[in-house]
């Protein structure tokens, strides 16, 4: 009876193949030669003819084991990068990594810490995502996300948060605004203006800049009537003329030459962008992506 292909049959016999001398290949193997050559015994048998031609002066690969040796190095090394995919998982250190960030995130220049990672983590691969807040918060929920980067994100059961940037908000104003050469502006000054909110994927009472108004409802109403899907939205509608937009400083380094970014004056006059996580996340990759980008923008901080 033939016996069942072992993955130790053709480890042996690519490490015979490779030394064409079974004393080197036990070494190698650290089993004593007379089980080596069974185990090529038994690996002819399986294969049904001779793979090695053997003399007292030397070990040559026949036709069919020349055939064979291609495609047993292909399983081996398979199988092999197979377990080490496996081993690193299990402690961690490989899988997907799904970041989910806010829009108004991208503004900022590229986080360096991204390529850290990827220099640190080779077998972590990291898939962005954009969404709104609320939808980027609603993926660490569900588990779809594991990093998550929003803006003025208020506190949701389950999700720890952390902040690492603090910006000034500005009005986005077209150049032929009364106000657009000041050196700061109030919402109370605008009362009365039209506004245009980005609301990328959320629904409208989610839009960018809403939260302002309750502030500010005893001295003005404000005329809402346009909706950007995107900040280069808003920036194109606010140069046509349509109105003036609430954004992160930052916008100022995509703005067109039609518009102008004012500081904004009073209550919630700066906004934040926080990382964020499930509580009770446990995949190391996620903690140590989280600890990198903290220590970055600490050591950003530090050197302004």
């Amino acid at each position: 009876m033939i016996g069942s292909l072992e993955l130790r049959h053709l480890r042996s016999f690519v490490v015979v193949a490779e030394e064409l001398h079974f004393g080197r290949a036990a070494q190698r193997l650290q089993i004593a030669q007379p089980s080596l050559s069974q185990q090529i015994q038994q690996l002819e048998s399986i294969v049904g003819g001779s793979l090695l031609h053997r003399t007292t002066r030397c070990v040559r690969l026949t036709t069919a084991g020349e055939a064979l040796l291609e495609r047993a190095n292909r399983i081996v090394h398979q199988v092999d990068g197979a377990l080490e995919d496996v081993r690193l998982v299990s402690r961690g250190r490989a899988g997907v990594l799904q970041v989910s960030y806010s829009s108004s995130v991208t503004l900022r220049n590229t986080p360096p810490y991204l390529q850290s990672f990827q220099d640190a983590f080779p077998h972590v691969r990291v898939q962005l995502d954009e969404r709104s807040t609320t939808r980027v918060l609603d993926a660490l929920k569900d588990g779809t996300t594991g990093v998550g980067f929003v803006r003025d994100s208020d506190e949701v059961d389950g999700i720890w948060t952390k902040t690492i940037a603090t910006e000034q908000v500005v009005a986005v104003l077209p150049r032929s605004h009364p106000h657009a050469s000041a050196e700061t502006v109030s919402l109370t000054s605008l009362g009365g203006d039209t506004v245009v909110l980005v609301c990328s994927d959320a629904p409208r009472h989610q839009c960018y800049g809403l939260s302002c108004w309750p502030h500010h409802r005893a001295s003005f109403e404000p005329r809402i009537v346009h909706r950007a899907s995107s900040w280069l939205g808003l920036l194109h509608l606010v140069g046509l003329g349509a109105g003036f937009g609430l954004a992160p400083a930052s916008i100022a380094s995509v703005a067109p030459q039609t518009v102008l970014c004012v500081p904004l004056t009073g209550p919630l006059s700066t906004t934040t962008v926080q990382i964020a996580r499930r509580y009770d996340e446990r995949r190391s990759y996620v903690l140590d992506f989280i600890s990198l980008a903290l220590h970055t923008h600490a050591l950003t901080l530090s050197r302004k």
